[in-house]
Formats: structure tokens, C-alpha cells, sequence
């Protein structure tokens, strides 16, 4: 926890920064739908979600790996670093 992930837009070159607060898991999406609030999710109810879900995942592929949640936030910092322009040496 406290990773920094940036989910960047493909066509707009948008980011946005996130920091990881927590991570769930789940034996698979119904376990995850039934434990976490509706909004915690950016829904209004289970059912939209059940059928968001339904959309995008395989509920075999699921079943069989499982369900992983990050739970995110803003980052607090006022600037953080650029890790992809950080280069290792040895």
C-alpha cells in the first residue's frame, strides 16, 4: 500500500494519479459486490454493477482466479516523481 498508480487515457494522453489505500480479495465478483458498498464502487446499485461486471469479465475466468480490488485515493503530495524517468545503475 501507498503505491502511486497513473491511469492514463490512450486517446487524450490524460493522467491521473491515484495512491493505493487497501486491496481486496475476492473469491469472485458476487463475494466483491455483496461485501462493498455500492458507491465505494462508483455505482448506485448491485444490480448496475452485476451487469457492468458481466460486460467486461469472464464469470468462468473469475470464478477460477479470482477477484482483486484496489482501493485508491488522491495523492496527498503536492508533486511526486516521475518513476518511468528514474533509471537504475549498478
Amino acid at each position: 500500500m501507498g503505491d502511486v498508480i497513473c491511469y492514463s487515457n490512450i486517446e487524450t494522453k490524460e493522467e491521473v494519479l491515484r495512491v493505493v489505500k487497501g486491496i481486496g480479495v475476492f473469491d469472485n465478483f458476487e463475494t466483491a459486490i455483496n461485501m462493498l458498498d455500492e458507491k465505494l464502487i462508483g455505482y448506485e446499485t448491485k444490480d448496475e454493477i452485476k451487469l457492468r461486471v458481466s460486460r467486461m469479465y469472464d464469470k468462468k475466468e473469475t470464478e477460477e482466479l479470482g477477484v482483486v480490488a484496489f482501493f485508491v485515493d488522491e495523492p496527498k503530495a503536492k508533486k511526486l516523481v516521475n518513476l518511468k524517468s528514474i533509471q537504475r545503475v549498478a
